[in-house]
């Protein structure tokens, strides 16, 4: 039985985990603010500490009673690349920096992106020596944490696991698409040129992170050789992709939504480039105005547009017997049916 400390315990991927380690028998802290909204944790036998990933002083009693800090918290989209850096970058720094101050660190578990590395414009999966190349300024966020956490590898033990698509249960930032095909039998679809994603449902994540945490190989100090405010090269030793093997393009992803519910096909709507530039730039300029940053933005139309997002799974299948307890069309009829019994759709 380890002790674990989770940070962003209570969103999307968070629960997963937490349910993942007390079903192990874990020790579980989860790190809270005032304001976090903690219905998804209501019930587990959990114990929450109160602290702020952007407050070092307040990660000190939380960090220094375990022996696995899992560090998922982090911002998604937000009204400015300074409040993206605070969150994702500055955020892992000072778990870093309050596991470097213990005379036992515990092994830190990083949640990255794929966005990190950015997209796969020549086709191949990406792989953790890849050089990354992030297009998004939630990318080059990520990325930064990345770097920033190697900076204390030499002192504390660290993992980075860099996630494509995430679905399930409870995901909220996928819900709209679910919803356009149950409630009209449409998908929209981005462009006319078929782009492939890799995707992981958050159970197999979150069962990567547990394995990374047990078996992982550790990020080198020296993982990332920057000129320039580019990463001209890297190690990627104890870097991975936990993902589904396949990697279906998105119109191939609504047709599986649409086997989910039960249904042969879906009428897949492509949409002009230009179309998704102008409403996300509506988008953003109204979050702008309301002083809340809106799922639609510019930052992901960027990411939309570049091309390919798959990786390889091969060093997380390798390295840490990491396999998805499902297949990925069996992963999103379980979800559907999860938003159709919970009256989401």
């Amino acid at each position: 039985m380890a002790k674990c400390l989770v940070t962003g315990a209570s969103g999307f991927i968070g629960t997963h985990l937490v349910r993942a380690l007390v079903e192990r028998g874990d020790e579980v802290s989860c790190l809270v603010r005032r304001t976090s909204k903690l219905v998804n944790l209501n019930g587990l036998p959990v114990q929450l500490v109160q602290g702020d990933i952007t407050d070092v002083a307040s990660l000190a009693p939380a960090v220094g009673n375990c022996d696995v800090v899992y560090h998922l918290a982090g911002l998604t989209k937000a009204l400015s690349m300074a409040d993206m850096m605070r969150a994702n970058a500055e955020g892992i720094q000072n778990v870093m920096q309050a596991a470097a101050a213990l005379p036992q660190p515990p092994v830190v578990i990083y949640v990255s992106s794929l966005a990190a590395a950015g997209p796969s414009a020549d086709s191949r999966p990406r792989e953790p020596n890849d050089l990354p190349r992030p297009v998004s300024n939630y990318g080059r966020s990520k990325l930064m944490g990345e770097i920033a956490a190697a900076g204390y590898a030499d002192r504390v033990p660290l993992t980075i696991l860099r996630p494509p698509i995430v679905i399930g249960e409870a995901d909220l930032l996928a819900l709209d698409l679910f919803f356009n095909v149950h409630a009209f039998n449409i998908h929209l679809v981005p462009g006319w040129k078929p782009v492939r994603f890799s995707m992981v449902h958050a159970r197999d994540l979150a069962e990567s992170l547990i394995l990374a945490a047990e078996r992982g190989k550790r990020v080198q100090r020296d993982a990332f050789q920057v000129e320039k405010g580019q990463v001209v090269a890297m190690n990627g030793q104890g870097i991975y992709y936990p993902s589904d093997p396949s990697m279906p393009t998105f119109a191939e992803y609504g047709q599986l939504i649409a086997r989910g519910f039960g249904r042969k096909r879906v009428f897949c709507l492509h949409t002009p480039r230009a179309a998704a530039w102008l409403l996300a730039a509506i988008s953003e300029l109204f979050g702008k105005v309301v002083g809340k940053p809106m799922v639609l933005n510019l930052d992901k139309v960027r990411e939309a547009v570049a091309g390919n997002w798959i990786c390889s799974p091969q060093s997380a299948q390798t390295e840490l017997g990491f396999r998805p307890a499902a297949p990925l069309a069996s992963r999103i009829e379980q979800t559907a049916q999860w938003y159709v019994q919970e009256g989401w759709v």
